[in-house]
């Protein structure tokens, strides 16, 4: 995924031609399919919050007082924002407030806006409603805070576009996958490990030179991946390719090192075998399933 910028404002109300103004700002980076930076500021624009909307948000006038001028907030964000794409739930809300705020100080946008709720309707069309909130539960997200708080909203919307991203790949018939720096995937509880399982295709790769880095699970995770723990695959056969010091050349973690180094991928793999089988990890439940899988 390409770096983008998933935002999200509290208002004093629907409209900025109607006079209505930010009261806070949130932007979350996503690249790489993962979180990398955020930015959130309250927004002192110099009007009142309507009583309804400071119950919806719990942003007071008084915080807002001692909060910075919003055209100090809208340029530190245009310049943490960049020229990444822009994404927001329901983006024509946000899109209209982020160009009256951006005109203020004589800036104007160069990028496009994605709209993360159009999406939804079009690849979760049994979701119950396209609201954020229900969104999120509908697809048992993390409530990352309070909903309209611009931040949570963001980091919401964030992961939600992540998992949209997921499920239009696994739409896709694949003939391979190849996971480069896989690593990034080992966690079997993340996001992205599951929306790799969800991939179909006739064989995946995955290239690392850091398998194992927290316990012998994180080698069992990379290798469910691939099939060549579970020996669940069709076609071609699922390969995993670690890069193993003592045997490292350059080139090694590429699809020619593959081809090259097959005899020590054997070879690691039955090391691993012979760990996962091993008295030293004789009770373990978490060993225990690793060895049944490389065993299988």
């Amino acid at each position: 995924m390409e770096r983008i910028a998933v935002i999200d404002f509290e208002t004093t109300g629907l409209s900025p031609a109607q006079g209505d103004r930010a009261t806070e700002i949130a932007a979350v980076i996503l690249e790489g399919g993962r979180v990398v930076d955020r930015y959130q500021s309250l927004m002192n624009a110099g009007v009142r919050v309507p009583a309804h909307i400071e119950a919806l948000t719990g942003i007071s006038n008084a915080m807002l007082r001692e909060a910075p001028p919003a055209s100090d907030v809208m340029r530190a964000v245009a310049d943490f924002v960049g020229d990444s794409p822009l994404v927001a739930h329901n983006a024509a809300f946000d899109a209209r407030f982020w160009d009256a705020e951006l005109a203020r100080i004589t800036r104007k946008r160069q990028q496009e806006f994605a709209c993360s709720l159009l999406l939804a309707r079009r690849l979760l069309p049994q979701a119950p409603s396209h609201k954020l909130g229900a969104l999120i539960e509908f697809t048992r997200l993390p409530v990352a805070g309070r909903y309209h708080r611009a931040l949570a909203d963001a980091e919401m919307a964030a992961s939600l576009l992540l998992r949209l991203e997921a499920e239009q790949y696994a739409e896709q018939d694949w003939s391979i996958v190849l996971l480069d720096e896989a690593q990034f995937v080992k966690n079997r509880a993340a996001q992205a490990h599951k929306a790799v399982r969800k991939l179909r295709a006739r064989s995946k790769i995955a290239l690392t030179g850091t398998p194992l880095e927290n316990s012998l699970m994180d080698l069992w995770a990379l290798l469910s991946l691939t099939g060549a723990a579970t020996g669940a695959m069709t076609g071609l056969p699922g390969l995993f390719v670690a890069g193993i010091p003592a045997h490292s050349r350059p080139g090694a973690d590429t699809l020619a090192g593959v081809s090259r180094d097959a005899a020590v991928i054997a070879r690691t793999i039955a090391d691993m075998r012979r760990v996962a089988t091993s008295d030293e990890f004789d009770g373990n439940p978490l060993a225990d399933m690793a060895a049944q899988s490389l065993t299988a």
